[in-house]
Parts: C-alpha cells; structure tokens; sequence
C-alpha cells in the first residue's frame, strides 16, 4: 500500500537545489508582476503585500527590486525562508507560518501573491478562506500557476510506472483550477485569468539532467513513494532512456509559461 501523500507539504528536503530545478527567467517574473500590477492598480509605495507560500522568494525578491517597501514572505519550512534571506531582499520580513492558519489581522493586506499553493494542502479550502479573510475589501489574490516546465519525457515516464503501480494520487491538494476558481467566485469575488502563453519562455533539458533531478528526490509530487519503489523506478526510467535515440545527449525544448488567476475580494 503506498501512503497517501501529506496533509499540507514543505518543500524542506528539496530547499537547496529548488531553485537550480525550477528556475523561471527574471524578465518573466518581472512581466507576471507588472500584469498583475495593472491589474490590480497596486503600487510599490502604498501595497502590502504577503507572498504565501513564498519559498525561495523568487516573488518576493522581484517585489523588492521593483520598489516594494512592505512584503511579507511566508512559508511553512523555515529551511526555504533560509534561502530568501540569503537572497538579501531586505524589504522582505519573512515568517514561517501555514497558509490554513496566517495569522495576520483580518483585512490588512492589499495583495496576496501565491504559487501552485493550493496543489500542496489537503485542506486547500481552508487557506482560500484565510487568504480572503486577511485581503482588505476589494483587495488582490494573485495565483500564479507554471505551465509545461514540467513536462518532459524523463518525468512523464517516470509518472507514468509510477501510475502503472497504483501510485496515482501524487498532490493532496486539487490538480485542476476549477474547484479554486469556484471557491473564490462563490465567496463573491471577481475573477480574472492571464493565459500562460502571454508568459512563456523557452527552456531545453537533457535527458541526463531530468534523470538527475529525479535522483535527487527534488519534487513534492513523488515524495510519497517508498524509497524502494522509487529506486526501482529510477532503474526502470534509466533502461528506457538507454534505448532511446541519442539517449542520455537527447536534449528537449521545451515552451513553458506562467498562467495568472487574479481574484477580486468583494467589498463587506
């Protein structure tokens, strides 16, 4: 029987090499950030804002270059609020914390900016409710989703023996957008969404690298697997890239993107 995966996720394990495998250009950020600021009509002198769920801060860094004086990244693993530090954004007053329980005063924030948050709580409602309790009448939830980063061949292959094992349920939170965007709409908020083709770029991993990310345990989806299923996997994935055209040298390009949901608290 393979456990269920956790209630809510922190990305402690995989803080140092979280960024070297999940990388998003500067100018990508920056354009996602200028988008929601238009918006929103929130400005870098007057906003508060809270990154949940902040990770390694590539949001909140960005906030910081682009003249954000009041940010506040949270996050549940101290760890990944390590690596913001050391990032040396210090407009960012970081504060490990759970995104089902922020404890903030109601209505004080202007906008809450967040990453695929809810893919990785089981009480995924929860948060939602926290998040419009703290925002301030028709205050911003910008949540921001990567599109196609993740999906190269090493990593489809490995989901998919994973699969073939009964290793199906691999997030404890929601893997579609439609329950989230029903949640907020149904609490009176106005949604708006930025496609992810509006945000692309263009990445290229080699098969070696994606196997080596795999190795390395970097991501949440596969954390559930026993350890000695996952290296039976891994030899499994690693005969198939052996037989494959150019094998271990066979490089894929690859169009990612960033899709923004921007929700609209309504006024109490």
């Amino acid at each position: 029987r393979i456990a269920d995966p956790a209630r809510s996720t922190s990305f402690s394990p995989a803080a140092q090499v979280y960024d070297a495998t999940r990388t998003v250009p500067a100018e990508v950020i920056d354009a996602a950030l200028e988008r929601i600021e238009r918006q929103t009509g929130s400005s870098a002198v007057h906003t508060r804002v809270l990154d949940l769920g902040c990770g390694t801060g590539q949001f909140s860094t960005a906030l910081c270059t682009r003249g954000y004086a009041q940010v506040l990244g949270m996050d549940i693993s101290a760890e990944m609020l390590g690596m913001v530090a050391a990032k040396g954004g210090h407009c960012v007053l970081l504060a490990v914390g759970d995104a089902r329980h922020i404890g903030l005063a109601s209505d004080s924030i202007d906008l809450c900016v967040s990453s695929k948050l809810f893919l990785h709580i089981r009480e995924w409602t929860d948060a939602v409710d926290e998040i419009l309790r703290v925002l301030r009448p028709q205050g911003s939830f910008a949540y921001v989703n990567e599109s196609g980063f993740f999906n190269n061949p090493v990593r489809r292959r490995f989901r998919r023996l994973a699969a073939d094992r009964g290793i199906r349920r691999r997030f404890p939170g929601p893997l579609r957008m439609d329950p989230v965007i029903e949640r907020f709409t149904a609490a009176g908020c106005e949604h708006i969404q930025t496609p992810a083709q509006a945000l692309s770029w263009d990445h290229s991993i080699s098969f070696r690298a994606a196997f080596a990310e795999l190795e390395a345990r970097a991501f949440a989806e596969f954390w559930s697997i026993p350890e000695d299923i996952y290296g039976e996997l891994l030899d499994e994935v690693a005969a198939w890239i052996r037989i494959q055209p150019d094998g271990w040298d066979k490089v894929e390009q690859m169009k990612p993107g960033l899709r923004i949901d921007l929700f609209r608290s309504p006024e109490h």
